[in-house]
């Protein structure tokens, strides 16, 4: 399991310390790498008055990651509604294949200019359905 500290936030888990904020960093940049790896005009949608928040975070610890471990993060959606979207992010260990961290978290999507939700850009909903997740 990743070791790091920043105050209060850490939490213990099975005699080793993970960093909650260190892995919501890690989330947002799974989130922020697939979203560049599949929309060829992500900075443009990304510059637009609407704006990506992350609401709803919940995380999930497992036991058998190490420091040092390489690890592997995969990207499932959930549910897909008009002005959000379901993330899971799932990390794994490269070497066992070993799940030892889950988090999730709805994207919801607002308007900047209005003050009000607004619906999932069409570019972000292009690429989401195939990464849904099969229960």
């Amino acid at each position: 399991m990743p070791v790091a500290r920043s105050g209060e936030e850490a939490i213990s888990l099975a005699q080793k310390t993970v960093d909650l904020i260190v892995v919501d960093e890690w989330t947002n940049y799974v989130r922020e790498a697939f979203f560049q790896s599949t929309i060829d005009s992500f900075p443009e949608v990304s510059s637009r008055p609407i704006k990506m928040m992350a609401s709803k975070i919940n995380l999930e610890m497992f036991p058998g990651a190490s420091f040092g471990d390489s690890i592997e993060a995969r990207l499932t959606v959930g549910k897909i509604g008009r002005v959000s979207f379901d993330m899971i992010v799932s990390f794994y260990r490269k070497n066992s294949g070993d799940l030892f961290c889950r988090t999730g978290y709805a994207v919801v999507f607002v308007d900047s200019l209005r003050n009000g939700f607004a619906p999932v850009p069409g570019e972000i909903l292009a690429v989401i359905p195939d990464y849904h997740r099969r229960d």
